[in-house]
């Protein structure tokens, strides 16, 4: 069997090309035999353009505007799937938190960065800081304080600044009430006077922590708590230059991947509704 020449016959069948004429064996040109009429047999590459015309009809657009509405509303739909699905199977969850110098309780001006991170192949918490204040402020970062969830159990891991390694249970944060844990250069979360240690401005920080008594994610462990409901994560300055202190709660920066999966959907849902319009 001529397996090109099958090929060959195929593809023009496909595209509705005419095969030129073909010698016959005394030399002569063998005309290609007339397709008889009104069989109702229709050429497949006839068939592929009346059906192409029929799409750009007037009287198909409104369908297909509405398909192609549909179509984007299914690529939203796609892009959230795979994006629940990616954060699914991740053993890592992280948050980054910055400081809400609007709501601390002594206006300094002090601040801080931070990743509140969870690992739930090897169940340790990790707590990032980056002491962000004014250089002209002076002073350190002494403490902070966080929840978790009420089935989980705690004990502390690691630091990476050893002289900011006391382990808090239930410490007294007035007036952000009802932290159950965190950890200070010393045992009082409010301290006092004039620290000689402690997290300084433009430094940076990690602290570990064991954690036991079911599955978690790092969105655990920044729930609200207390009298201050916005209170998530709580940090303690002392030693300002002025002789002051303050206490600046967190808040919960949205990652990039939030962002662009918010602009995703919106971008789709704009497309719908520009279609319909129309």
């Amino acid at each position: 069997m001529d397996m090109v020449g099958l090929e060959a016959g195929m593809k023009n069948a496909i595209l509705g090309v005419v095969p030129p004429p073909t010698p016959a064996p005394g030399g002569a040109v063998a005309r290609r035999p007339m397709r008889p009429a009104n069989t109702g047999c229709v050429h497949v590459g006839e068939s592929m353009r009346a059906a192409d015309t029929g799409l750009h009809s007037p009287a198909r657009l409104p369908a297909l505007h509405e398909e192609m509405d549909m179509l984007g509303f299914r690529s939203a739909v796609l892009a959230l799937a795979l994006f629940g699905s990616g954060m699914a199977q991740a053993a890592v969850t992280t948050v980054p938190i910055a400081g809400d110098v609007g709501a601390s309780t002594g206006g300094s001006g002090a601040t801080f960065s931070g990743l509140v991170s969870y690992d739930d192949s090897t169940s340790v918490l990790s707590v990032t800081l980056r002491n962000e204040s004014p250089s002209s402020l002076g002073g350190y970062l002494t403490a902070f304080a966080f929840n978790a969830p009420a089935a989980a159990s705690l004990s502390f891991a690691s630091a990476t600044l050893g002289s900011f390694s006391t382990f808090l249970t239930g410490p007294n944060t007035a007036p952000f009430n009802g932290f159950e844990y965190g950890v200070g250069v010393g045992s009082p979360y409010n301290g006092g006077g004039a620290p000689s240690a402690g997290l300084s401005i433009g430094a940076a920080a990690t602290w570990t922590f064991n954690v036991s008594g079911g599955l978690f994610d790092a969105d655990d462990f920044l729930s609200a708590g207390g009298e201050n409901k916005s209170a998530v994560f709580l940090t303690r300055f002392r030693g300002f230059a002025n002789g002051g202190s303050d206490k600046v709660p967190a808040t919960v920066v949205p990652e990039p991947a939030s962002y662009a999966l918010m602009l995703a959907g919106l971008a789709a849902l704009g497309f719908g509704a520009r279609r319909r319009q129309r």
